[in-house]
């Protein structure tokens, strides 16, 4: 008589640092049909106390980490670089460790922040990395020792996220002033690819599902345009265009030095859906 066979199943347990941020908050409720979802905030995982962290890897047992956990505020990281150094680098390296311990996949949030900015066809995934301001340069640091101490790893890079009701950026800045009838003043002179996070999450789950191997990916909706391009589209969705007016960034005074193009090439995933499209979905939700 023949033994029954088993077929033992693996299950994806997903640790998410930084799950209470604008990405993590998105993450943590579209990705539970991949697994089991392990979303960890900086009240329940300081990713910059190595002991911590590894006890959390231990009690978790991931299969990936999703490592979303940095102080993104670039203005905040070039008045503390202590502090951005020790969250956005040494937590990540605390991570990678761990990893290295564990044998979990890592997926690390990075940044159009590792580029100089500079080159008006934008910045393909094998394109030299030359950091403008600090938190570039955490993001690249992290990088380089993710490289160095992992194989199973995944960078991706994405450009002007929106679409998180915990974001701080420029959309969800603007956004009330114009539903107040207020008017808003957007420089026309910085150029990037504005990437709803909903998206950008859609494609994180296929790379978690392993739809894509191991290395670096940039994930931006196609397409790109100014900061004013960018709120002018919002505001005609709502028909408040009147209310928005290109000027320069020399108008604003600021302690960071950010490149004119934040723009991204994917060259590796098949392309995500034009800016415009998913911002006018967007909008639709937002307003209605």
């Amino acid at each position: 008589m023949c033994a029954e066979k088993s077929y033992a199943t693996t299950v994806r347990r997903v640790l998410i640092t930084g799950a209470s941020g604008a990405v993590g908050s998105v993450a943590q409720k579209s990705l539970d049909r991949l697994g089991e979802i392990f979303p960890f905030d900086i009240n329940e995982l300081d990713v910059t106390d190595s002991k911590s962290t590894q006890h959390v890897f231990q009690n978790i047992k991931p299969t990936t980490v999703l490592h979303l956990a940095a102080i993104t505020d670039l203005n905040l990281c070039e008045t503390n670089k202590e502090l951005a150094t020790q969250v956005n680098f040494y937590g990540t390296k605390n991570v990678v460790d761990s990893c290295v311990k564990s044998g979990a996949d890592l997926i690390f949030m990075s940044s159009e922040a590792v580029f100089n900015g500079s080159k008006r066809e934008g910045y393909s995934e094998q394109a030299a990395c030359r950091p403008q301001n600090y938190y570039g340069q955490t993001k690249l640091e992290s990088e380089i020792y993710i490289k160095k101490n992992l194989k199973k790893y995944y960078i991706t890079r994405a450009s002007w996220l929106y679409g998180s009701s915990v974001s701080q950026k420029l959309l969800e800045k603007l956004l009330p002033k114009l539903l107040r009838d207020e008017p808003v003043s957007v420089v026309d002179d910085k150029f990037g690819n504005p990437t709803l996070i909903k998206d950008l999450v859609e494609t994180l789950g296929n790379i978690i599902e392993g739809k894509h191997g191991y290395g670096t990916y940039h994930i931006v909706n196609s397409g790109s345009c100014s900061r004013f391009e960018f709120i002018l589209t919002a505001a005609k969705c709502i028909g408040r265009s009147y209310l928005v007016t290109p000027t320069s960034s020399d108008t604003f005074l600021s302690n960071v030095n950010r490149g004119r193009y934040a723009l991204l090439k994917n060259t590796k995933i098949n392309p995500l859906r034009n800016w415009k499209i998913a911002l006018a979905e967007y909008m639709e939700e937002v307003t209605n």
